[in-house]
């Protein structure tokens, strides 16, 4: 009788439904096998992470980072994390580390570098500037709680060492060369100042010494007015302060008796002019001897006018020459000034920066202003690796899950071959019918 298409369905429900109930006593059959080599296999792996491999504790640290260029304000943390996690300065961590505990086996710098990490956080991030937080995270995990610290308390040693000071010691550095600059301008300041004072002095002298002069060609009423320094500074005379003589000569003065030695005191013009009036009266009157006379004392008088002319003329140049210099040295003088209150300014600066320093009283680490530690480690309770229960377990469940699967897959293979066997034999019986 053959099969409708329902019966088919029916058939083949009723062969998976009993698939699957033996799949389930076939489980429940071997149930105390499954536990135990899922309890094996659990604490095998416990016993394997306990002896084989070391426990690992994790400790942190917060530093805070203030600048990194003694000319510049700006923090930048994520430099300072590249440079606490570089291999020269962790060699030196790894190398105090072997020399405290002397390990049976030194690990590679490749390997201990591992062992570090840096965390920052960006507070800001736009097209135009990335802002991160001054507070950089230190990370440290290794072997054994008191290691862990030793390791972190010598990297935070180490990094404020290195580089704690970086913007203080260039700021040093800075305010050294400051100093010995002010100090040559300093005696640049000095030298032009002494000069100043020496040219003025000859000056003064020069200036008498032309008011003489002139006076010896003509008597006049010196008038010494002081010029307001208020003019441009291209005008060396008002530049230097220097004073301006003004000679009013009074030509009116006359010698009622013409006697030239009672007019001796009026000066060598006087004397000259009297002298020509002299002789022009005595050639008017035919006095040989009065003629002879007045000639020989206009011959002297000329020739003291001549040399005391030139006198005055080298003085004059003498005076300008001398006013000029005054100027040049003023002009040196304030320019020194102002580069030295310049070099001030910033000498004050760099100098706040350079002594900035930063004692953190609550350890051993050293001052610092760049790099401050705001948060030291402590020492580890729990261990970050390897969490031994979670691992065995998680073990045993696979276990367990890859041994069900295996004895379901060994039934369905049987059951499979039991029903191709079926097949066979109902094959031949249908042909031999």
């Amino acid at each position: 009788m053959p099969i409708e298409p329902m019966d088919t369905v029916v058939a083949e429900q009723q062969s998976k439904a009993d698939a699957f109930t033996l799949g389930m006593l076939r489980l429940w059959k071997y149930r105390f096998w499954i536990i135990g080599v899922a309890a094996f296999a659990t604490i095998g792996t416990y016993c394997i992470l306990r002896f084989a491999f070391p426990e690992e504790f994790k400790t942190t640290a917060q530093v805070y980072s203030t600048r990194f260029n003694a000319s510049d304000d700006a923090r930048y943390p994520d430099v300072v994390a590249q440079i606490a996690t570089s291999e020269y300065l962790l060699d030196k961590v790894r190398i105090a580390y072997k020399n405290k505990y002397n390990p049976r086996r030194v690990p590679y710098i490749e390997d201990f570098v591992k062992q570090f990490r840096t965390k920052t956080e960006v507070v800001q991030d736009t097209a135009v500037k990335k802002e991160f937080s001054p507070i950089i995270e230190l990370s440290v995990q290794s072997t054994g709680r008191e290691q862990t610290q030793f390791i972190m308390n010598t990297w935070l040693k180490l990094l404020i060492e290195e580089q704690g000071n970086y913007a203080i010691d260039e700021a040093r550095l800075r305010l050294k060369a400051a100093q010995e600059h002010l100090a040559t301008v300093e005696k640049v300041a000095l030298d032009a100042e002494q000069r100043q004072a020496e040219t003025a002095a000859q000056l003064v002298w020069a200036e008498k010494l032309l008011a003489e002069k002139m006076n010896q060609m003509a008597p006049s009423n010196l008038v010494r007015a002081l010029l307001p320094k208020t003019q441009s500074v291209n005008d060396s005379a008002a530049q230097a302060g220097t004073n301006q003589i003004t000679l009013n000569v009074d030509h009116s003065v006359q010698n009622s008796t013409g006697d030239p030695t009672a007019n001796a005191s009026h000066g060598l013009l006087y004397r000259l002019d009297a002298a020509k009036m002299d002789l022009a009266i005595a050639q008017s009157t035919g006095n040989t001897e009065e003629i002879q006379k007045n000639e020989t004392l206009i011959q002297l008088l000329n020739k003291n006018v001549d040399e005391t002319s030139s006198s005055v003329s080298q003085l004059q140049k003498r005076v300008a020459e001398l006013t000029a210099q005054v100027s040049a040295a003023t002009r040196d003088v304030e320019e020194a000034r102002g580069r030295m209150r310049e070099i001030h300014f910033f000498a004050d600066r760099i100098e706040a920066i350079a002594s900035s320093y930063y004692l953190d009283t609550t350890s051993e680490l050293p001052a610092a202003g760049d790099i401050r530690v705001v948060a030291g480690s402590v020492v580890p309770d729990l261990r970050a690796w390897p969490k031994r229960t979670l691992i065995s377990i998680g073990v045993g469940v696979t276990v367990t899950i890859f041994h069900c699967l295996w004895l379901l897959c060994a039934l369905w293979l049987q059951m499979a071959g039991t029903a191709v066997s079926r097949w066979e034999e109902d094959k031949k019986k249908k042909f031999n019918l």
